[in-house]
This record gives C-alpha cells, structure tokens and sequence, in this order.
C-alpha cells in the first residue's frame, strides 16, 4: 500500500508530519474479509511502522483469540497514519481536520481490501464511519456505510477501542463480547458463501448432465 506519496505525505494542516517517524500504513492480507480501522498510530507503531504492535494491540490480539479470530487474516489500518502528538512530546487523538486529510488513504485501502465487514475501533474510527454517533449506543450493531460507492453497501460493525482496557480492566469482558460479534458474523458470512459455492457448482454440474 505504502507508495513514495505516502512516505513523503505532508498534506496534514497541523504538520503532524515533522514529529513523526515513520508513516503507519494498513497491514494485513489484500484481500482480508475482516478489517479493523483505528484513530491513529503511537509512539511505538511510530517506531516500528505498523498499527496496534503496542499495549493496545497485544490487548486487540487477545481479544481475536477469545473470538477465533486469526490476526494473520485480517487487515489492521488507522484512519491517520501519522502519529499525532503535542509537539512531538505525548500522544493525542487526531483533530477533525488531520482525520479529513488523511481519509483517502484509508477509502483507498477499503477499496483496495474490500473486506466483508469493517470494524471501527472507538469514537474517532466510528464517527467516521456513523456521524455523531456515541459508541456506547452503536457498538456491536451491524449498519450500511457506502462511502465512496454509490452502489455497494458494506457492513459497518463498531467496538470499544481496546486500549480501554489499559485503563479499565473491567471493560475486558465487554470488549471480548463486541470482538465476539466480529468473529460471529465472518462465519456466518463464510458459511453463507460455502451454500452458493455448493448450490453453483451443483446447477454446474447439472447443466452439464442435461448436455450429454
């Protein structure tokens, strides 16, 4: 994903640019049935160049393996992809402003991975997604987000971001409870897609009976 346009991007109004290290882009499969979008990198995604490699992302990798879900199969992005500091100094959430900026980066991967279900991950990924929304309200619920497709709907599945619980060890069940609902959903998904593979390949073969 990552192009000389993007290592060298300084397109952000707030300069976030001169702090950084190292540009975060998505990682994962191209072709991931499940995508997970976050606010932006930390100081060690910074360092290392990929998204969730920190606290927040050993957390997020528990939470997968509580729900069977693989992170090898899944496609891990931020929708900044700088990280956004106070000078360079301690972390912050991205401003409205870097968050429009930077959003082509992120339609360009949805469009590129075009994964069944997208998960935003906290209030900054999901009002991105679900304008104005609280995440206490929205989380776990399945809704139709077409972004800069007129025709195709893709399904839109927010959670709690998983550093809460860093702060909140309490909210680790309800964390795994959302992650849950991702995993439930891409099986239901891949069983839906075996039962037109085998009703296609049936009529296929039918098709050819009815030839001899």
């Amino acid at each position: 994903m990552i192009n000389g346009i993007e290592i060298n991007c300084r397109r952000c109004p707030t300069n976030i640019w001169k702090y950084r290290r190292m540009v975060v882009m998505g990682s994962g499969p191209p072709n991931a049935d499940i995508m997970f979008v976050g606010e932006a990198p930390r100081e060690m995604e910074d360092r290392a160049g990929k998204p969730f490699v920190g606290p927040a992302g050993k957390i997020l990798n528990r939470l997968m393996n509580e729900a069977g879900i693989d992170r090898n199969e899944v496609y891990i992005t931020n929708i900044v992809k700088c990280r956004p500091t106070n000078s360079g100094v301690t972390n912050r959430a991205p401003n409205l402003d870097e968050v429009k900026t930077c959003s082509d980066y992120l339609l360009a991967e949805i469009e590129k991975v075009d994964p069944k279900v997208i998960s935003p991950l906290g209030r900054t990924a999901t009002n991105f997604f679900i304008p104005n929304s609280s995440i206490s309200s929205v989380r776990g619920k399945e809704f139709e987000w077409r972004g800069r497709s007129i025709w195709k709907a893709r399904t839109i599945i927010p959670q709690y971001h998983p550093a809460m619980a860093l702060y909140n060890k309490n909210m680790f069940d309800v964390l795994i409870e959302d992650m849950k609902v991702i995993g439930e959903y891409n099986r239901e998904q891949e069983s839906i897609n075996l039962i037109y593979k085998n009703h296609k390949d049936f009529y296929k073969e039918v098709g050819k009976e009815k030839c001899l």
